[in-house]
């Protein structure tokens, strides 16, 4: 390698972990000039054991802290959500109190379909998978998420991966049902007993009404008729009762007589 300085740089990722390694002391062979960013010196062949020795136990802290904040999160129960196509629904996270919540992460695993990230909370800035899921989703007391309007396609397992400042991992998991409303069918119109018996009645008062109204008319009609005839003479509808009166009674004589006579001629 000779005198001439070699610069390595290898930038690992600490989303997860979000430990403070920024007063770890390597000497001449490591700095760390930005966060997530850490620069390896390798200044000389004379100098390689000791860089060896001490690259081999950064990593192994690194793997060491790596394994022990994400290979074992702590899991809680299955919690059982319901709701309604359409309709909003909440996944409240029970938060232990004292903990500071670094990140939360959504992923749902739907029964019929592939599993994807539904939404990202991170320094309280929402982020989701899908722009069209931006109006659809929102944070509720920092940690609650919320899905305004359910689809009938998120049947399944949503899990909440939580990661705290100390670097644990709590996950919370929400066996997902959504129904799907049944469509309205319209009732066919048929008239109930009380509604039947109210037009009747209705009909009933109307006809009542009707023949009162024509018979005071006609009432009327008859006295006015009745005052255009003199005193002397008799109204026309009465003289036209004498007639058929008269016409009647001539009948009934003739009929008699006709009796009569048979009556004579038999004897």
């Amino acid at each position: 390698m000779g005198q001439v300085g070699i610069v390595i740089e290898m930038v690992i990722c600490l989303t997860l972990l979000e430990q403070d390694i920024t007063s770890y002391d390597f000497g001449d062979y490591a700095s760390i000039p930005c966060c997530g960013s850490l620069q390896i010196l390798w200044k000389g062949q004379d100098d390689c054991g000791r860089f060896k020795r001490r690259l081999l136990t950064l990593l192994g802290v690194l793997i060491g802290l790596f394994f022990g904040a994400v290979a074992n999160p702590e899991k809680g129960p299955l919690h059982q959500v319901t709701g309604m196509a359409g309709k909003p629904v909440l996944f409240p996270l029970n938060i232990t109190a004292g903990k500071t919540v670094l990140m939360i992460k959504w992923d749902l695993y739907p029964q019929n379909g592939t599993p994807f990230e539904l939404a990202v909370l991170r320094n309280g800035q929402l982020r989701t998978s899908n722009l069209k899921d931006m109006d659809r989703l929102d944070v509720l007391n920092e940690t609650t998420l919320r899905i305004k309007a359910l689809q009938e396609n998120e049947t399944g397992v949503l899990n909440c991966r939580v990661t705290y400042t100390t670097s644990k991992m709590e996950i919370f998991s929400f066996n997902l049902t959504v129904s799907v409303p049944a469509p309205e069918s319209d009732p066919p119109d048929v008239p109930s007993v009380s509604q039947s018996e109210g037009e009747w009645r209705k009909t009933l008062v109307w006809f009542i009404v009707a023949m009162t109204v024509a018979g005071f008319r006609f009432m009327q009609i008859v006295s006015r008729r009745s005052e255009r005839v003199p005193n002397n003479r008799t109204p026309l509808i009465f003289i036209m009762g004498k007639k058929q009166r008269k016409k009647r009674r001539s009948s009934t004589d003739k009929n008699c007589d006709q009796v009569d006579q048979n009556g004579d001629d038999k004897r």
